[in-house]
């Protein structure tokens, strides 16, 4: 499954991927920093 979250906080993805307990694959800012893109796995 996937999803897609509207966040606009410096590190809220990041955060929120910690806590709910995933594991970060993926980590990429693109157009300039303004669109930040994540792909992660449950650990």
């Amino acid at each position: 499954r996937e999803t897609h979250i509207h966040a606009y906080g410096e590190n809220f993805l990041l955060k929120l991927v910690k806590v709910m307990g995933f594991q970060k694959e993926v980590d990429k800012k693109i157009i300039f920093g303004t669109l930040h893109l994540i792909k992660v796995r449950k650990k």
